[in-house]
């Protein structure tokens, strides 16, 4: 009969399953299947063998049979999500993953996998939400690019298109929101620090931008700073802008901190970079800064 033709297919498909051979165990699924269509069970090993075959339309039909039969089965949707990434197909992936979200809120995985499908459909709210549900896990550290991003498209808003009573200064104030709470999860986050002071000052809060970028100096003075190239053009670069920013602001006090950050800077990579073109910056932004001391009419 139909039904012990399809255990049997059914029986031999599995077993080439679990002996991974895919390409296989294929057609035996789909004969089984086509003849008793209600095991959710032998559609998603039909996926998983159709992925591991490349089979990618086949993968995802199987995958949408399961969902059909189980609307709780998550990590289909997660699948399926994969196959149309692979593909190139964001849209479709977008959908899978959200549609996965709607089942498990709390897969740090899966906004993940959302997210870099909203970036490359610049999906930027959606994009935002996820960076927000992905730090409240707890579970990843923040990607500082992708806040990068979400900075940089906050701050194109509000120049191309002003601030009051749009969308977009929703999505800017929620952009703020994300960086206040990231404060308190990247303490040493020199690059992080760096974003936050970029956005401060383009949207001209000096006083907190300042701070900030205290902060991305002290990130980037690890052990050993003054004898690595690298990290020594780090702390050039972190220098050069807060001294810009101690200018900026102008007082005593400030012009002071300046002088004593790069009198430091200078002191302990001489023996290391006296002869670099970066060590030759420092000593010309403590001149501005000893010029800048100096009262009015002075030489």
């Amino acid at each position: 009969s139909g039904g012990k033709f399809a255990l049997a297919r059914r029986w031999h498909a599995q077993m080439l399953f679990d002996q991974r051979r895919y390409r296989e165990c294929i057609p035996l699924f789909k004969e089984a299947l086509a003849i008793s269509t209600m095991y959710p069970d032998s559609w998603f090993k039909l996926g998983c063998a159709a992925m591991r075959e490349e089979q990618w339309e086949t993968a995802v039909q199987a995958f949408l049979r399961v969902v059909q039969l189980e609307p709780e089965a998550f990590e289909c949707w997660g699948n399926i999500g994969a196959v149309h990434m692979g593909q190139r197909n964001f849209a479709a992936a977008l959908h899978a993953f959200e549609e996965a979200l709607k089942i498990r809120r709390d897969s740090w995985k899966m906004w993940d996998n959302m997210r870099t499908a909203a970036l490359q459909l610049r999906r930027w709210g959606l994009v935002l939400n996820a960076t927000v549900e992905l730090l409240n896990l707890k579970e990843r550290e923040l990607d500082v690019s992708v806040l990068g991003l979400l900075v940089d498209h906050a701050l194109k808003t509000i120049a191309e298109e002003g601030e009051a009573g749009s969308a977009h200064t929703v999505f800017r104030q929620g952009v703020e929101r994300l960086l206040q709470a990231a404060t308190t999860r990247v303490a040493d986050d020199a690059k992080f620090w760096a974003v936050y002071a970029g956005y401060l000052h383009a949207t001209h809060d000096f006083t907190t931008e300042l701070e900030c970028r205290r902060k991305v100096l002290r990130a980037c003075q690890t052990a050993g700073w003054h004898a690595d190239a690298d990290k020594f053009g780090e702390v050039v670069t972190a220098l050069r802008h807060l001294t810009e920013a101690y200018l900026q602001e102008g007082s005593r006090k400030s012009i002071f901190s300046a002088k004593s950050a790069l009198t430091t800077a200078l002191a302990k990579s001489k023996d290391s970079f006296e002869l670099d073109p970066r060590y030759a910056e420092l000593q010309a932004l403590l001149d501005r800064v000893l010029a800048a001391s100096q009262p009015a009419g002075e030489s």
